[in-house]
């Protein structure tokens, strides 16, 4: 556990000595000082994984000052140490907030030992948090997910995510590739190791190569020492190879080799590496016209394809707009700590009918912006963008649409089919084109919340 930071509080100089060259030589970062009053100014400056204490102290003892920097910083780990310890003056301390209670002579193995034990400790505690935080986010586009077409994707992720079979996953720039993908993998067993996502088009094939592989020292310039590629730092968990449309054709190859036989070589290294890792790519190409054209190899378009997902635009999914909206003001009211609480009718109208080239990505980044504009508690049409309004402009829907704040979800929904069915004469064929939906679920929903049209 090298590198983590110890402050030692000890007003017998002769103790500090002896503990603080002592942890250096164990190769951590230790500050040290002789009194309470320095050791609560040090932590308001800088940051410590643990704290080590003396109990008997002029000025202020051992459980003051463990009190008073449980206030400043409650993540920090405490030790305190004493020459006349006692059953009660343990228990005090605990319950102040020390993980433990140790007494002079201090081993200094022994304390070497409890030390690993406290930071190994933290660290699983972090990374659960972290799992934790991953688990929230990737769960958040299920309840998002309120249309047919995206409730078919949230139930295939859920039968899927188990196998650990190659995923393809097809979409436009900003449908939220990324989002399914880390679904997948929280929602399988390889849920407590790595998911790393690359992006094919962010790098030459020669960087992209020695990213995916790793490389040996002296494989070419700049290779001054031996380095892990994605694939063995995802060892066990998920590897996302997002833009895989963009891969030269040699590194397809080498792809290819690592799905036949789950063994990579290094660039520039003569030694397989065996690997056990769960490949998901993603594109905004249809591969098959790629391999038509040559550009994609057949043989690796189809050891991809095993479970393909594809993922609608959100022109095509429009009634998960509402609650998409809900979700980012929810999300970035808490980032920005701005106290936003909706939106308005007329905001909403220019949001709903807008047609999203980015697809959600936009919509997010549009009211991850408007919560920072706002000067109101509610995000208005001032505060969009201006090629929302030019949309508008252009006729892009009717004067006579409906608020659809002022109704419920169900009832906003009603509304936007009627008017569309009512745009297209009624025709349920058009009608379920222009909803982004089948015509099947279109006519349930027609019958389920009694929208009578007579035509087709």
């Amino acid at each position: 556990m090298s590198k983590a930071s110890i402050l030692i509080i000890d007003d017998n100089q002769a103790y500090l000595d002896v503990i603080s060259s002592f942890l250096k030589k164990q190769d951590f970062n230790v500050a040290s000082c002789n009194n309470p009053f320095d050791g609560l100014a040090l932590i308001k400056e800088q940051y410590f994984d643990i704290l080590l204490t003396d109990y008997n102290m002029p000025g202020m003892d051992g459980l003051t000052l463990i009190k008073e920097i449980r206030k400043q910083n409650p993540e920090i780990a405490m030790i305190a140490i004493s020459g006349h310890g006692t059953i009660n003056t343990a228990v005090n301390i605990i319950q102040a907030g020390a993980l433990e209670f140790i007494e002079k002579p201090v081993d200094l193995e022994a304390l070497l030992k409890l030390i690993d034990k406290i930071l190994k400790n933290k660290l699983v505690a972090v990374e659960n948090q972290e799992l934790e935080e991953k688990l929230q986010e990737v769960s958040s586009f299920k309840y998002i997910a309120t249309s047919s077409a995206m409730v078919e994707v949230s139930n295939l992720v859920t039968r899927i995510a188990p196998s650990n079979a190659t995923v393809l996953i097809e979409g436009e720039s900003g449908t939220g590739k990324e989002v399914i993908a880390k679904a997948l993998h929280f929602a399988s067993l390889r849920k407590n190791k790595p998911f790393i996502a690359v992006n094919c088009a962010a790098l030459v094939e020669n960087l992209l190569e020695s990213e995916l592989f790793g490389h040996v020292k002296g494989a070419f310039t700049g290779a001054y020492e031996n380095r892990k590629g994605k694939f063995e730092e995802a060892n066990g968990g998920t590897l996302m190879l997002d833009e895989i449309g963009e891969m030269s054709l040699i590194t397809q190859s080498k792809l290819l080799r690592i799905l036949q036989e789950k063994t990579f070589t290094p660039v520039g290294g003569n030694k397989d590496t065996k690997v056990n890792v769960r490949v998901i790519a993603a594109t905004n190409r249809k591969l098959q016209d790629a391999v038509k054209d040559k550009l994609f190899r057949e043989d690796l378009y189809y050891r991809l394809n095993v479970l393909p997902i594809v993922i609608p635009p959100l022109r095509e999914h429009k009634e998960d707009i509402i609650p998409l909206i809900d979700h980012f003001v929810s999300k970035y009211t808490t980032e920005y700590a701005k106290p936003v609480e909706g939106v308005t009718a007329e905001a909403k109208k220019l949001l709903l009918h807008y047609d999203y080239p980015g697809n959600i990505r936009e919509l997010e980044n549009i009211i991850a912006r408007a919560i920072v504009m706002t000067r109101t508690k509610f995000i208005d049409a001032e505060d969009l963008p201006n090629n929302l309004i030019s949309f508008q402009n252009k006729g892009n829907f009717a004067k006579d649409d409906v608020e659809l704040p002022l109704l419920t979800l169900e009832e906003a929904e009603v509304k936007l089919i009627e008017q569309t069915l009512k745009r297209n004469n009624g025709s349920k064929i058009k009608t379920a084109k222009e909803l982004g939906i089948s015509e099947r679920v279109l006519r349930y929903k027609l019958k389920m919340k009694n929208i009578l049209f007579s035509k087709d």
